[in-house]
């Protein structure tokens, strides 16, 4: 299963976290379409269950005009094809740019299908974080990957008006990027926040509680009262509507500090429904949750992020210079000789183990895999994962066996239900 677990559940897959507005799955419809403006488009992507999630939408924001098409995002994998054909009757069907607002796959998911037609455009972290490079392994880049990087900020001149694309950094993760259509007055701002619900902060990827506040209050400070906030996930905002948003941030944050200001653990401010009063805020996802806020705001107070290097610095560099079982001996050897210098959790053998499997060093993968068994036997995920790998390999009764051990330890793992209900349908 590629999930880490952070503070929170991170969603990984293409790189994506979960979020957003739930779709039911009865008259499913995949892209809608609503006219915002003269020049601009709200395209709706209904997907999700590529991250074996309950279908959910994501916005993207279209410019068409006479100098044809400026996208901003791409979407998920399921939609991209027909994104890729719904544009091609949009205006005069000449797509010309595509902007991804960051890395998380339920925005770049769709970008393979574009890529062909036009340059794909990203703040220059998206590029190196869908570049595939991993420690010392060689890069396997994403096939959603950008094809141009910025740094901090462009401008554009497309369809009579020009477009500001700035970075945000440290908010919703470290390559964010909102674009302001200046004379349309709209600012596309994918998830740098989320409307009526509590957000998510990316931290593994440099996100930080602090910038996204930060962030909400810039876009009020520095944009005329009749601007048009356009979200990746749910409806557009005002500027009052930012209000109450920042207010939601700043008091609930708040909260958090002088709880363990008071010795409180992220934990008992669950079990004591620190945040009751904010329940309306309550989001539909396990990484838009109150309790899912109080972790991360926890984890940001409280700098529990590990710091350390990963494991898998060394662990490559082996593996470039000799076998798997060299790599897992070197594991073992500064395990036991330097137990503090290296993060050597169960998401880090379990991320080489995928970077491996995407590699197609099987054999290498499915060591690494039963080693992060061996070592974390009350981890469901790392059943999940073993037995993803064997499954790979072909040895469905041994993929069988970790899957049912993953779901003993977490009723709950729904990637489990699913994965055995087709290796063993006369259940």
């Amino acid at each position: 299963m590629r999930r880490i677990a952070f503070v929170l559940v991170v969603f990984l897959g293409t790189g994506g976290c979960i979020h957003g507005q739930p779709a039911t799955h009865s008259g499913y419809v995949p892209i809608t379409i609503s006219k915002l403006t003269d020049k601009l488009h709200i395209i709706t992507v209904t997907g999700g269950r590529e991250f074996n999630m309950p279908l959910y939408r994501t916005n993207l924001l279209a410019s068409v005009g006479p100098d044809g098409i400026l996208l901003v995002d791409a979407g998920f994998e399921a939609t991209g094809p027909a994104l890729r054909d719904t544009l091609k009757f949009l205006g005069n069907g000449q797509l010309k740019m595509v902007i991804s607002t960051h890395y998380h796959g339920d925005h770049t998911s769709g970008n393979r299908f574009l890529s062909d037609q036009a340059p794909v455009l990203a703040q220059q972290n998206v590029l190196t974080c869908m570049s595939g490079n991993y420690f010392h392994l060689l890069g396997s880049p994403s096939p959603n990957r950008p094809t141009v990087g910025f740094d901090d900020s462009l401008i554009i001149h497309f369809n009579g008006e020009e477009i500001h694309v700035v970075h945000a950094p440290k908010c919703h993760s470290d390559g964010d990027a909102y674009l302001y259509f200046t004379a349309s007055k709209v600012v596309a701002a994918g998830d740098l926040f989320f409307p009526d619900e509590i957000p998510y902060v990316d931290l593994p990827r440099n996100g930080t509680v602090s910038g996204y506040a930060a962030q909400i209050k810039r876009f009020m400070e520095i944009f005329p009262d009749d601007v048009t906030f356009v979200a990746a996930h749910g409806r557009s905002y005002n500027k009052k509507d930012l209000e109450q948003y920042h207010r939601m941030l700043t008091e609930t944050v708040r909260l958090v500090q002088q709880a363990a200001a008071e010795g409180r653990t992220a934990e008992q401010m669950i079990e004591q429904n620190l945040l009751a009063d904010w329940a309306d805020w309550e989001g539909q996802f396990s990484n838009t949750t109150l309790a899912a806020w109080i972790q991360t705001v926890y984890a940001e107070l409280s700098g529990i992020t590990d710091t350390r290097p990963s494991i898998c610095e060394p662990m490559t560099h082996t593996l470039i210079e000799g076998t798997v079982q060299d790599a897992m001996e070197e594991y073992r050897r500064l395990r036991a000789t330097q137990p503090d210098a290296y993060d050597f959790g169960e998401n880090q053998l379990n991320m080489l183990g995928y970077q491996l499997l995407g590699r197609r060093r099987l054999g290498d993968a499915l060591e690494i895999f039963k080693l992060n068994v061996e070592l974390y036997p009350a981890s469901f995920n790392v059943y999940d994962s073993y037995g993803e790998a064997l499954l790979a390999a072909g040895d469905t009764t041994r993929s069988i066996v970790n899957y049912g051990r993953s779901l003993e330890l977490n009723p709950e793992n729904t990637n489990a239900v699913e994965v055995l209900k087709r290796l063993r349908p006369s259940d």
